[in-house]
């Protein structure tokens, strides 16, 4: 409902009208999309580290040794990367979750004091 203040009217505000609004829905698209895109980016980012690890060992100097100085299971290595990955994924989605709660409760504390005032 409209008020007139004046000889003006002032609208009532719209949902849309609170950056809290804003920042829950895209903190809610975001934390879907995390969640769907996970396990493919933990797999690609532990890819890219034993790709990068390879490279690091190809390029220095013990590889004129012969692979058989040198000391690791590659298999246990790209668990641990992919470990560490998905540690750091849960960091983000942790995060992401934290925005979303806060922008909740920021935009229904607004809405309600809107309310109130009408």
């Amino acid at each position: 409902m409209n008020r007139e203040v004046g000889s003006q009217q002032v609208p009532k505000p719209v949902v849309t009208d609170s950056p809290w609004f804003w920042v829950y829905a895209f903190a809610t698209t975001g934390l879907v999309l995390m969640v769907l895109a996970g396990p493919k980016w933990i797999a690609r980012q532990a890819r890219l580290d034993q790709r990068a690890e390879g490279i690091r060992w190809s390029m220095s100097e013990s590889d004129k040794m012969g692979p058989e100085t040198q000391e690791g299971d590659t298999v246990s290595d790209a668990m641990d990367a992919k470990n560490r990955w998905r540690q750091q994924f849960q960091i983000l989605v942790s995060f992401m979750a934290l925005t979303l709660l806060v922008a909740w409760v920021g935009f229904f504390v607004q809405r309600r004091r809107l309310a109130v005032k009408e």
